[in-house]
């Protein structure tokens, strides 16, 4: 099982985190099936194999494995800098990224939630407040329930299509990402941003945690559509 979650030989996985892999699949649960017990959904495209996938959910385990570890650091040490970052990258032969919002702030893509963006400077609601309210939902948060998808997809759908219309492109950090990887030092990037940034900069091996506004699937059978068709 081990060879099987070592793609290269300097990409190593935890024996702890194989040996935990190894007894979900014994017990023939999918890769969604560990996620959905992590509370994680990842997008995937339509010609991932179930091998890929697992190898994606592996070293996502591994990476939460080593952030809960306490770590301990010299009491001298100051904050990374960006030139520190910068050398640190530069001697590195495997990367692994956990992307956030800050990453996609200077694209124009609008976050949420998030307080610096909860409301434009002059008061007026946000994009999310507008295309609830006009949607008629309560809240901006009802734009990503499951249960009010359900029951009408129609404002889903709109805040998707405003989204896409924004035609953001990707910042310094999503092109950092793609040079990383032509370098063949990434291992894998995991994005809790919506806005598909990373794909659009040429990155390949990436996950997006909450989804992407540039993937669509199914919600019965998972069959791949385009977003592009997807209308209130």
């Amino acid at each position: 099982m081990a060879n099987e979650l070592e793609p290269r030989a300097s990409h190593v996985l935890p024996a702890a985190v194989s040996a935990w892999i190894s007894g979900r699949r014994a017990r023939r649960e999918s890769p969604e099936d560990v996620l959905a017990d992590l509370g994680l959904c990842l997008a995937s495209e339509a010609s991932e194999s179930e091998e890929e996938r697992w190898l994606r959910v592996a070293y996502l385990v591994a990476e939460c494995r080593s952030l809960c570890r306490p770590r301990s650091r010299p009491a001298s040490a100051g904050d990374t800098t960006a030139t520190d970052a910068a050398r640190i990258l530069a001697g590195a032969s495997a990367v692994l990224v956990l992307v956030g919002a800050d990453a996609s702030e200077s694209s124009g893509f609008p976050c949420f939630p998030s307080p610096a963006c909860a409301r434009p400077v002059d008061g007026s609601p946000n994009l999310f407040e507008r295309v609830a309210a006009r949607h008629g939902l309560a809240t901006p948060e009802r734009l990503f329930e499951m249960s009010s998808f359900v029951a009408n997809p129609a404002p889903l759908y709109d805040l998707l299509h405003e989204l896409r219309r924004r035609e953001c492109v990707p910042t310094t950090c999503h092109k950092l990402l793609a040079q990383l990887e032509r370098r063949g030092s990434l291992l894998h990037a995991y994005s809790a941003n919506v806005d598909g940034l990373e794909s659009a900069a040429g990155v390949r091996r990436v996950s997006h945690l909450h989804g992407s506004v540039r993937l669509a699937h199914c919600c019965v059978c998972r069959a791949p559509a385009d977003p592009a068709r997807l209308r209130g």
